[in-house]
């Protein structure tokens, strides 16, 4: 029958989360792992009411605005409008499940997340707005779903180092399963052959995709661009997914820099392949990341990778076909960084026929088959 697949959101509709909970749906009734998604939609005008509400009674009562979404009021109504059944195992990709849920539901309930509640707090900035209390208060009932739990199935070691050390959950009870590229097999199809096509002449063409340009820092690969084109290095960038009006100036005018907008994997796969295979180089230099799928997107089409040494993007970036950049290297360092790989076409070549060999590797059938080994009790 399969179990039920649960997120912040509606986790049959393609836009939920960058499409992670759908591609995982897909793959998972595949591999008859996932049986149904929870209709758990945020969209209707009352979510917005009750967080007005909410933050507006925290500040009078608390002093603390923010968190509404770790509430556990928050959580209970938005599991009321698709509840699972009693006898369906639940996947959870959020952090928390409703207390009373958690406390009477009869079918094991499982976590599969990205990051914990604790590395969320301390890494991301769209975060910092939670209250102590109220993230005191999410964490510690967090913990106890933890224990409670049939099992922490987690996206990196580097979430699960948090589950074990900050959370106490014994190793045996923690899974490590990466992520995968949010992109269609069909989409991908047209990519074949055992050796990657040949590259078209001219400069080093790099791609970012990403919403939140400041923390995947592509300020920062913007200013090393720039420093390797000045130290003679023919390179250039394709920017996926960012609205240069909401960039500084001075970055949105960079010279080298074109802005292919928004691109809709759901209705238009193939131009977002086509955008990602025609480049040479994927690139992602965020400040925090738990483990960037995007990284997974660019191993999909055999891209090499320049990609943050933070968090679990080690994990997600191939050996030998990676550039591992710091989160607190200097410009000067992503601009060595591209300049090496516009000058020295064997380094470039070598880099491209391992990902190449390996972009199979980046689908979501693999970890889902993983997890229903996992959930059947033989990982």
């Amino acid at each position: 029958m399969g179990a039920a697949l649960a997120v912040v959101g509606d986790a049959t509709d393609p836009a939920t989360f960058g499409g992670t909970p759908w591609h995982i749906l897909e793959a998972g009734r595949a591999a008859g792992v996932v049986g149904r998604g929870l209709a758990l939609a945020t969209t209707a005008p009352a979510w917005r009411r009750r967080r007005l509400a909410f933050s507006a009674w925290r500040l009078a009562t608390r002093l603390e605005r923010g968190g509404f979404q770790y509430s556990d009021g928050f959580l209970s109504r938005l599991f009321a409008q698709d509840p699972p059944r009693p006898d369906e195992t639940v996947i959870n990709l959020f952090q928390l499940y409703p207390q009373r849920l958690a406390a009477t539901h009869r079918a094991p309930l499982w976590f599969y997340i990205d990051q914990t509640l604790t590395q969320l707090f301390a890494g991301y900035d769209t975060c910092r707005g939670v209250g102590p209390r109220i993230a005191a208060d999410a964490i510690a009932r967090e913990r106890a779903q933890y224990h409670a739990a049939a099992g922490v199935i987690v996206r990196s070691a580097y979430a699960a180092r948090s589950v074990v050390e900050d959370y106490g959950v014994p190793h045996r009870r923690v899974h490590i399963v990466h992520g995968a590229a949010n992109i269609t097999r069909e989409a991908l199809a047209a990519l074949d052959g055992s050796d990657p096509p040949p590259r078209a002449p001219g400069p080093l063409r790099l791609v970012f995709v990403g919403k939140e340009w400041q923390r995947k820092g592509l300020d920062r690969l913007i200013r090393g661009l720039a420093l390797a084109r000045a130290d003679g290095a023919a390179a250039d960038l394709t920017v996926v997914g960012v609205d240069p009006a909401r960039l500084p100036p001075a970055l949105a005018a960079a010279p080298g820099v074109t802005f292919a907008g928004f691109v809709d994997k759901r209705a238009d796969p193939g131009r977002f392949v086509r955008l990602l295979a025609s480049a040479d180089v994927g690139c992602l230099l965020s400040r925090a990341e738990a483990g960037g799928l995007s990284l997974r997107e660019f191993a999909s089409v055999g891209l090499p990778v320049i990609a943050p040494d933070v968090g679990g993007s080690p994990e997600y970036a191939l050996p030998g076909a990676s550039t591992l950049v710091a989160p607190g290297a200097p410009d000067a360092a992503i601009g060595a960084a591209i300049h090496r790989l516009a000058t020295a076409p064997d380094v470039l070549a070598a880099q491209r026929r391992i990902a190449w060999a390996r972009r199979h590797e980046a689908a979501w059938d693999g970890p889902l088959k993983r997890i229903g080994a996992i959930i059947a009790g033989t990982p």
